[in-house]
């Protein structure tokens, strides 16, 4: 494993930790078949922090919306993995009552943040995060995928946002761009 995978890693698990609404899927991949729990965050470590200010908005938000309901989401997790399989073919699940996560990845130089909604938010919940989601969607696009950095989208075999060093990073030290002396043989 190399040192950018480990970094991606801890980073994961970090974020993961931080927002155990959002991310549940990761926690209790049981109740919450998905993605993000089989493959983790696959996009460059440059758009981690866009991933993160996101999550933050949308836990908050679910806090928010479920403060009073619920407070710990072993408790959710369970109440969806109990309405994950409908009792008879003609009842309709509720499942799941609350949004989460269920993949991040980059694809054709676009961060994809994908939510499964909850059929017990309020639809003004919804609209909210859909719209967090879209803004980091939009911030993402002018952010290098693999340092933060400002970036531009680059167009080619592969499609990624990338800023001038990430793309063409420099070969040589400092020292060698300045001319070159020869010296009299």
């Amino acid at each position: 494993m190399d040192f950018r995978t480990g970094l991606a890693m801890q980073y994961q698990q970090k974020l993961f930790s931080k927002f155990p609404l959002f991310f549940r899927s990761v926690l209790y991949p049981a109740a919450y078949p998905s993605n993000l729990a089989l493959l983790g965050i696959r996009c460059g470590l440059g758009w981690y922090s866009v991933i993160e200010e996101a999550a933050r908005e949308i836990e908050q938000e679910l806090n928010l919306e479920w403060c009073n309901q619920v407070r710990v989401p072993q408790n959710i997790a369970s109440l969806d993995y109990d309405v994950l399989r409908p009792l008879s073919p003609t009842f309709t699940s509720a499942y799941p009552i609350m949004h989460f996560c269920s993949d991040i990845h980059g694809a054709s130089g676009r961060l994809e943040i994908s939510v499964v909604g909850g059929y017990l938010c309020h639809p003004v919940t919804s609209r909210r995060i859909e719209e967090i989601i879209k803004g980091a969607q939009s911030r993402a696009r002018t952010a290098c995928e693999r340092c933060g950095s400002p970036g531009t989208f680059r167009e080619g075999y592969w499609q990624h946002v990338y800023c001038d060093e990430c793309i063409a990073p420099k070969l040589m030290p400092d020292s060698f761009d300045a001319e070159v002396v020869t010296s009299n043989l």
